[in-house]
């Protein structure tokens, strides 16, 4: 908990030095969370939740990289914040009838990093396998279900 509490505090320090927008508790950041507010269209709001993604992705590549574990926990759950509520958004205002690129790009964004984490949680330490392990659920149920709303017209 406090090593959160310092990753977090370290992360803000140096984005404010830098001048940079920190994401909120939901794994956005203030211009995403506004750019998605004014969208009409489903399909540029996946594309907006699929750059916050991009971006939790990387944040998560270059913690691995740079051996600092200690990030990877605060990054998956941001990451998983913003799979499910871009979720919650697809299922209530994506058509059903109509397969929308924007969603399909999104699920072979999602696929190929459910297989990043996978290949991670080999080299993970053991007491962040239970981090990797719900993000990997909690993601593989979202994909499942962006494939239903793809090819099952659910």
């Amino acid at each position: 908990m406090m090593k959160t509490f310092f990753f977090l505090l370290l992360i803000t320090m140096s984005a404010q030095a830098a001048d940079i927008a920190v994401p909120s508790g939901d794994g956005m950041l203030p211009l995403e969370r506004s750019k998605l507010q004014k969208e009409t269209k489903i399909d540029r709001r996946i594309k907006i939740y699929n750059a916050a993604c991009t971006r939790w992705r990387n944040t998560f590549d270059s913690a691995v990289d740079a051996n600092r574990f200690e990030a990877v926990p605060p990054a998956l759950q941001a990451w998983i914040s913003v799979l499910t509520e871009s979720l919650q958004d697809i299922d209530s205002n994506v058509g059903r009838k109509k397969k929308s690129g924007a969603l399909i790009d999104y699920e072979i964004h999602l696929r190929k990093s459910i297989k990043e984490v996978k290949d991670y949680r080999v080299n993970a330490p053991p007491e962040q396998l239970e981090y990797n392990d719900a993000w990997l659920a909690q993601a593989e149920k979202i994909q499942s279900q962006f494939l239903d709303f793809l090819f099952l017209g659910k």
